[in-house]
């Protein structure tokens, strides 16, 4: 069986699954939150661009000795990665309970087995991201958001309030689209891989909490190494200075993806495939 057949099988049957419709309805629960917040602020509401600042704001940054006094949750970002990151849970490591073993036996080749698991869990993570898109137009079409990416610049000013201390945002659409679209899905793909991986060691369940423990840990520490943070658009250092920078981040996780899918394919083709699926 060629490469192609297998990716064919796994992008048919991964990406064709109910579990990842919960995008669905939780970008529109946060779209309405967000309507109810911007609704006191701008008499137009706000647009989906504004919504997705709302939601991809994350936190600003904690000094150590704040820790406790400031200790709270960026819920919406921190939701948003987690649903996604639930609906890509288990896809791989219930392929090896089912018809995995019999593919990879067809194949001839364990390697390019995993190849097309990596490739699927990038265009998942993709995915993820349209539908949370689609949530944010369908709720536009209910009335809660404006259907235009136009942001107000005012509404976008208070959400980032916590770092600007007064100052007005000033972001061009290339750094919206960087902080809003590519650094995002950049570091959920990483994270999926990375989640991915570890589920071949230790149970889904487990590896998912490894990497909600990454996330949170980077919404309290924001040290460059924690790929979170390029995910947040309070510590970009196109909002905040001494922020992180996109660039950087983007390089960060294509090399954690790549170490992901290198260290998977070691694993699969030195570990006997019963080792695996136990």
């Amino acid at each position: 069986m060629s490469f192609f057949k297998l990716l064919r099988y796994d992008l048919r049957f991964g990406l064709l699954r109910w579990r990842c419709l919960a995008v669905l309805p939780v970008s529109f629960v946060l779209a309405w939150q967000f309507d109810r917040f911007a609704g006191f602020l701008s008499e137009g509401g706000g647009s989906i661009t504004d919504c997705m600042v709302f939601i991809l704001r994350g936190m600003g940054r904690v000094e150590m000795t704040e820790v406790m006094e400031r200790f709270q949750v960026p819920f919406s970002w921190l939701l948003v990665f987690g649903v996604c990151l639930l609906a890509n849970l288990d896809y791989a490591s219930d392929d090896l309970s089912r018809f995995g073993l019999q593919i990879i036996v067809r194949s001839g080749s364990r390697v390019k087995w995993w190849l097309s698991k990596c490739v699927w869990n990038i265009c998942a993570s993709v995915q993820c991201a349209v539908l949370l898109l689609l949530g944010l137009l369908l709720a536009s079409a209910f009335g809660l958001l404006r259907p235009t990416l136009e942001c107000d610049e005012e509404l976008v000013t208070l959400l980032l309030s916590e770092v600007l201390w007064g100052a007005e945002a000033e972001l061009s659409t290339r750094e919206l689209v960087m902080q809003l679209v590519l650094c995002p899905m950049a570091v959920l793909a990483a994270l999926e891989l990375i989640q991915m991986l570890l589920s071949l060691y230790i149970k889904p369940v487990f590896s998912f909490l490894a990497i909600l423990a990454v996330l949170t840990a980077s919404a309290y520490c924001a040290s460059p190494l924690l790929i979170g943070n390029y995910a947040m658009l309070l510590r970009s250092d196109a909002i905040v200075s001494g922020g992180v920078s996109a660039p950087v981040g983007l390089a960060l996780c294509l090399a954690a993806a790549l170490a992901a899918v290198a260290a998977g394919a070691m694993l699969i083709k030195h570990r006997g495939l019963l080792d695996l699926d136990e």
